[in-house]
């Protein structure tokens, strides 16, 4: 009985194996694959959302929460360079499924560009997989929300007894601020930094029949000191009291009372979805240091930007193509940091001998000016600047590598990098990576 048992189990292992082949076969057929090349598919999802939105905010949340308007990213895990690159999810469907050569890779997708805080969520997700020879590898992506969310409301009594130009200040503490006014209640999205266990709320407010000014920051904790995690969500409303009263004993009358606020904050924590209420001992209160100006800018400066160094450029050095990244910096560009690197090393040693084998500042070039400048046509300069149009301290700057271009063709089908940092004056930092492929000489 065992000998028949067996005899089928191996013939059971051998109709797999022949289906398998039959189906490499077919695969390879199909798409033309080469030997070292195998198929790629794709399947790109939101992890399910552990709070409601109102309607206003299903609207502004539309593209943000639809995956097929998110960039994907296949990277190389070995080299970590980007193999293929696409604008959106809706793209890369078109194409699957892509064939790529064998190997590890990375699959990485994002809702848009991450900031230390914003008006919009923001989600990422990513998935390692294989690919082998003839044969179709399926990865699964789950998007989360990379962001601590902050809806911030008043109550009815509070707009009895307090003016209408309140302000709030919202921060991660790292960098990340957005101020809330009545124009625009409703939620803010931080980022979440590794160790961090509260937000900050500082509130300013006008007490409406005397005209008092009143300005606390709150210091809220994640009950248990535990850390945020990004889709954390705190539910903060602010509340008019008397000072000095006791929540947990309200009768009692202080001598003297005047008008405060409080905060009445709720918590739904990512991880398991529950909501709890932030106990009192988790919002430390304080006064904030006098300043010439505590007034707030409603307006607050944006953080740099970098446009269009996402995407892996493909080039025919017989046709090349224009490439060109904007950078903006609306307070203004302190430093603009290039590495240039290559899949050639024949190439790295040509930047080398230029004097551009290590990390140079186009913002501020010192002696590295003339090369930066000057023309690739006559040799007197690469052209990455216009010595007579400094960058320091623009708004707004095009790094154009399109002269780059030609150049490539000697060093054959290869990859070269443009890592990119941009600082601006409030000392906010930006990095991308532009990948140039040559796909044809």
């Amino acid at each position: 009985m065992n000998t028949i048992r067996n005899i089928y189990a191996v013939l059971v292992l051998v109709a797999l194996c022949l289906a398998s082949c039959e189906m490499k076969n077919e695969l390879e057929g199909k798409y033309n694959l080469k030997n070292d090349e195998g198929l790629l598919t794709l399947e790109l999802m939101n992890k399910a959302q552990t709070t409601p939105v109102t309607k206003a905010e299903g609207v502004a949340l539309e593209d943000e929460l639809d995956v097929n308007t998110y960039k994907v990213e296949i990277i190389d895990k070995n080299t970590e360079a980007v193999v293929r690159s696409f604008k959106s999810y809706a793209d890369l469907k078109e194409a699957l499924p892509l064939v790529v050569p064998t190997g590890e890779y990375m699959i990485a997708a994002r809702s848009g560009e991450k900031q230390e805080a914003s008006r919009v969520p923001y989600y990422e997700g990513a998935s390692a997989i294989k690919v082998q020879q003839g044969m179709e590898a399926r990865a699964e992506v789950v998007c989360k929300s990379a962001m601590v969310k902050v809806s911030l409301n008043v109550s009815e009594e509070f707009l009895k007894m307090f003016a209408d130009d309140y302000v709030f200040t919202i921060s991660n503490g790292k960098g990340g601020v957005l101020y809330v006014s009545k124009k625009d209640l409703g939620a803010v999205y931080l980022s979440v930094h590794d160790g961090a266990t509260s937000i900050q709320i500082m509130a300013k407010v006008k007490e409406a029949e005397t005209g008092r000014d009143i300005q606390t920051v709150y210091t809220v904790s994640k009950p248990g000191a535990e850390t945020l995690q990004g889709g954390d969500s705190f539910n903060v409303t602010v509340k008019p009291i008397e000072e000095g009263v006791d929540p947990d004993d309200p009768d009692v009358t202080p001598s003297g009372p005047k008008l405060g606020i409080q905060l009445a904050i709720d918590l739904t924590m990512d991880e398991d979805g529950i909501t709890v209420s932030i106990p009192t001992e988790c919002i430390d209160e304080s006064t904030p240091d006098p300043t010439p100006d505590p007034t707030p800018d409603p307006t607050p400066v944006g953080g740099p930007e970098i446009i269009g160094a996402d995407d892996v450029v493909e080039v025919d050095t017989n046709n090349p193509p224009t490439v060109q990244v904007t950078m903006k910096a609306p307070a203004g560009i302190q430093n603009l940091l290039v590495t240039i690197t290559s899949d050639s090393n024949e190439f790295i040693g040509l930047i080398s001998q230029m004097g551009l084998g290590e990390t140079f500042d186009l913002a501020n070039p010192g002696d590295l000016e003339d090369k930066l400048g000057g023309s690739l046509e006559d040799g007197s300069g690469i052209g990455l600047i216009d010595p007579n149009d400094p960058i320091k301290d623009k708004k707004e700057f095009i790094f154009d590598v399109s002269g780059f271009m030609p150049m490539l063709s000697p060093f054959g089908l290869q990859q070269h990098y443009f890592t990119i940092k941009l600082i601006d004056n409030n000392g906010k930092e930006l990095a991308k990576k532009l990948t140039v492929k040559v796909v044809k000489n």
